[in-house]
């Protein structure tokens, strides 16, 4: 898992130094924000050419997943201080929240970390050291969609789930031949309640 966000974190902060961003604001980001996947879709929407509200629009889109996480996790967060704790939560914390409340906290609060300094650490480097490689003699230009299929694959055990991302990528695919950038990410959320509606039970 801190393997996988280091590598996310120096695509991203390669790609980031790629397409105009400083050392700072990439690492700003990294810290600030801690979104992973919404950060790498955000780079590829401005990249592309897209403005600065599809940018955010289709990060908060990718990442409203966490609407869910934070309710289903929210026992393990003291009042003090969950909104600097709910910083740290990731797709992993999910994992363990059905453990007894101690066990669950400390696995939240390590993990979140853990992924947090790996990230940022990863974010560093890629910034600092392969922002001036060339992004598709490195390879890295296959780490966003690679990234994002990590991200999507656990998520498609029910029928539901994989007929959203079905008619999701169709859909996308499609946009990206007409509409500006950043749009066709925001279509390809249409597939959502489709799926939800006639998907059947998982």
């Amino acid at each position: 898992m801190s393997l996988s966000a280091a590598v996310m974190g120096v695509a991203f902060g390669s790609l980031s130094v790629q397409h105009g961003a400083t050392l700072l604001q990439a690492t700003a980001m990294s810290t600030l924000v801690f979104a992973g996947g919404a950060q790498l879709v955000a780079v590829a929407v401005l990249a592309a050419g897209g403005g600065g509200i599809a940018a955010v629009a289709s990060g908060l889109l990718v990442n409203s997943r966490y609407l869910g996480y934070g309710v289903a996790l929210r026992r393990l967060l003291s009042r003090r201080s969950e909104v600097m704790a709910s910083h740290l939560m990731i797709d992993a914390s999910l994992a363990f929240a059905h453990l007894p409340l101690r066990q669950a906290r400390w696995a939240y609060y390590a993990l979140g970390a853990a992924a947090f300094v790996c990230f940022n650490a990863g974010t560093l480097l890629g910034a600092a050291v392969l922002g001036d490689f060339d992004a598709r003699g490195v390879g890295l230009d296959a780490a966003f969609p690679v990234c994002m299929l990590a991200l999507l694959k656990p998520q498609l055990g029910a029928r539901p789930q994989r007929l959203a991302a079905g008619l999701g990528g169709l859909l996308a695919v499609a946009g990206a031949l007409a509409l500006p950038a950043g749009l066709p990410v925001l279509v390809a959320s249409l597939a959502a309640p489709f799926a939800a509606r006639f998907g059947g039970r998982p």
